[in-house]
């Protein structure tokens, strides 16, 4: 079952881009997208998908044609409830 949620949290943060910004490489203020990810982690879970979450957001930005920046974010109150910005 960890795997299977781990795997999960993970095919939500490597969201595609507008194919055609990936084949071109171009960023035009006309062409970015803004999408926003809703996500409540399971309390057992909290700790290894922060880490995960750190480390996928730089590799996004960094290797996924299109990513301008990643914004991921959480209640402090409730940190099980979390959200994921992502400009492309």
């Amino acid at each position: 079952m960890k795997i299977v949620y781990l795997t999960l949290m993970i095919g939500l943060l490597c969201i595609s881009c507008d194919p055609v910004n990936q084949k071109y490489g171009k960023i035009t203020s006309d062409k970015l997208i803004n999408r926003i990810s809703e996500i409540e982690i399971e309390k057992d879970f909290l700790d290894e998908y922060l880490v995960i979450l750190k480390e996928e957001s730089r590799a996004s930005v960094e290797l996924e044609p299109g990513v301008v920046a990643i914004f991921p974010l959480y209640q402090i109150e409730n940190p099980q409830n979390g959200k994921i910005i992502e400009i492309g």
